[in-house]
């Protein structure tokens, strides 16, 4: 599952370094631990300046998963998808 990871760092980066505005980041997936996901691959990617420079969007339709998102994120983020169910 390591791979998967780095492949999402790499992919991250890539569109950071091709001028994306924001990285939407979305751990809703039914074969995931979605909390875990979240902060695992964001505990990953604010390290890197060229990934951490753009704004990161916080995506779930699940409340725990959005706020476990947003716990690891620094200074402003966007959370998005709040459903309301």
């Amino acid at each position: 599952m390591n791979n998967e990871y780095d492949k999402a760092l790499d992919i991250a980066k890539h569109q950071a370094e091709n001028g994306a505005q924001v990285l939407d980041i979305n751990m809703d997936d039914g074969m995931l631990d979605g909390v875990k996901a979240m902060q695992k691959f964001l505990n990953m990617a604010i390290p890197e300046p060229d990934i951490s420079r753009v704004p990161m969007m916080v995506d779930s339709s699940k409340f725990h998963i959005l706020e476990a998102g947003l716990k690891c994120c620094q200074g402003k983020c966007i959370a998005n998808s709040i459903s309301l169910k």
